[in-house]
């Protein structure tokens, strides 16, 4: 079976790569910053781009105290300027770590430049990942963290979110998994959620078919899966972005059939294998 017939929505920018700098073991303390940037004003995705999910899994997985969740302004077009003022403004210590979260457009420039994001408010300027890397890494932070959910094509449509799991009760210290990816570590991280040449699908939330697949994003979706189910297990950022791929190949595999096409909504029909999470390391 195919997915021609279908029509499924996908990001316009660079897939999941993890750059982490001299990741070293260090003490548990500080405080957890993310800085949520759901481009939801972006062309054919609008409100279908959310990641509230991931709010509320970290949320479930960390003491009240230590759970510093930071929003863009999603009711206007979002742009480069927003970003980088975001990542500049939130209060930082050196023990904390700080993550900044985009889902939405962007493209895949050559080996040189890699994957730039290309927010709706921009008026055709563009953010370079690697100029993302040095601002959040600027802040000081212990572990600076960049994940950009989108695709690694020139074109693409849109997204939407996933049910949010239910919060616990208020927690006195971080889940053993959160404790070790976010707490126990320094250094710089980038994570983008496809490869080049690939698109990052996004189930519509219109999609009624049974293939198991919830509506949205497959990355972020496959993430924030990972991270609650695995909460209570500690391991290395390589070891969870594995699991994630697992999930991210299983609902790729729904969504494409076993003939490896679809029809995106804006009708053209793309082949392709995989949705490939990268992993690099770099000082």
């Amino acid at each position: 079976m195919n997915a021609i017939g279908r029509r499924f929505r996908c990001f316009m920018a660079s897939g999941l790569a993890i750059i982490l700098g001299a990741l070293a073991p260090t003490a548990l303390g500080g405080d957890l910053h993310v800085i949520f940037a759901a481009d939801r004003k972006a062309e054919n995705v609008g409100d279908d781009l959310d990641c509230m999910v991931l709010n509320f899994v970290c949320a479930a997985n960390l003491p009240k105290s230590q759970w510093k969740p930071h929003f863009l302004d999603y009711r206007r077009p979002m742009s480069e300027s927003d970003i980088l003022t975001a990542i500049r403004s939130v209060p930082i210590g050196p023990d904390d770590t700080l993550m900044f979260y985009y889902v939405g457009h962007g493209a895949y420039a050559d080996p040189v430049n890699g994957t730039y994001l290309t927010p709706s408010g921009s008026s055709g300027r563009v953010l370079f990942a690697s100029r993302l890397v040095e601002e959040v890494k600027a802040r000081g932070p212990r572990l600076a963290v960049v994940v950009l959910d989108c695709c690694n094509r020139k074109k693409a449509p849109p997204a939407y979110a996933a049910p949010a799991p239910a919060l616990p009760g208020e927690l006195q210290q971080p889940t053993p998994l959160f404790d070790e990816l976010f707490f126990k570590r320094s250094g710089v991280i980038l994570a983008l959620s496809s490869s080049p040449g690939e698109y990052a699908l996004v189930k519509p939330a219109g999609d009624v078919a049974d293939d198991g697949v919830p509506p949205g994003p497959i990355f972020t979706n496959s993430l924030a899966d990972t991270l609650s189910r695995n909460a209570q297990t500690p391991m290395e950022w390589s070891q969870m972005l594995g699991l994630t791929q697992q999930q991210v190949d299983q609902y790729f595999n729904a969504m494409m059939g076993a003939g490896k096409t679809l029809q995106l909504q804006t009708g053209e029909i793309i082949r392709q294998e995989r949705q490939t999470i990268q992993l690099r390391f770099y000082r």
